[in-house]
């Protein structure tokens, strides 16, 4: 068990972009409950409605009234998963962020030992899918695109695709968000100095509905040129320390 006693009820904020989550979202919050959430931290959730067209935001609604610990910010339309998350971190008060999908792959439980990771020296810590719970062709697809983004950005990350993750406030301040960001936020993180590691996470078969974010909806050519454009980013990035200068000493 993660070793919670170093920093007890530190201020945990959980953004969850949803879409069209209606059945999932029960499950969820009780989940969250049941891994000791909110025991171990004063903790707050945001769910981030990415424009939901079904029950969703009346779900929602029923929740926060049922948990005190739950928030809700609505995008006026679709815009993505990075936007959310955009949206999201800037509505955050905690000192530790983390961020999880809301279709049930991710395992709230994975939350604890990662925080636990991060009070270790790091900056960001991302999940690893090592046992994949998708279908056959999903894997494939994630396995190039990994192997490619790796080469080209030499990130080190070999599950950019996993949902959960947690980092600290600092980091968001300073991170680029864009259309896609989220696939590339390793990269972004270690491109401003930041120390990031990936543990082993549980990754679940999805109960409800169908993926928002598919390769056939996204192509090849988007995030294509999203990773060029992380390159160039990386490449333009200016990192250094400023030293503090104490006033003179008054004459006289």
């Amino acid at each position: 068990m993660p070793d919670t006693a170093l920093a007890p009820r530190t201020r945990l904020s959980l953004v969850i972009p949803v879409k069209d989550e209606a059945e999932s979202l029960r499950p969820l919050v009780s989940e969250l409950v049941e891994a000791g959430l909110p025991a171990h931290f004063d903790l707050e959730v945001l769910l981030v409605d990415d424009g939901s067209s079904d029950q969703t935001p009346e779900i929602i609604a029923d929740l926060m009234g049922e948990h005190v610990f739950l928030r809700c910010l609505r995008l006026d339309r679709t815009l993505g998963k990075s936007a959310a998350l955009d949206a999201g971190f800037r509505a955050a008060r905690g000192e530790i962020l983390a961020m999880m999908d809301g279709d049930l792959q991710n395992d709230p439980r994975d939350l604890l030992p990662m925080v636990d990771t991060l009070r270790q020296g790091f900056d960001l810590v991302s999940g690893r899918r090592e046992r994949r719970a998708d279908t056959l062709w999903r894997r494939v697809q994630s396995r190039i695109a990994n192997h490619v983004r790796q080469f080209v950005l030499r990130d080190h990350a070999t599950d950019c695709g996993c949902g959960i993750k947690v980092l600290r406030r600092e980091c968001v301040a300073r991170l680029p968000m864009f259309r896609g960001a989220h696939r590339f936020m390793e990269a972004l993180i270690q491109a401003q100095g930041f120390r990031f590691k990936q543990i082993p996470v549980n990754d679940r078969p999805r109960r409800h509905g169908e993926p928002k974010y598919t390769f056939r909806r996204r192509g090849i050519l988007r995030p294509t040129v999203d990773m060029l454009g992380v390159l160039w980013l990386r490449r333009r990035m200016d990192r250094c320390e400023a030293r503090p200068v104490e006033p003179p000493e008054p004459r006289g």
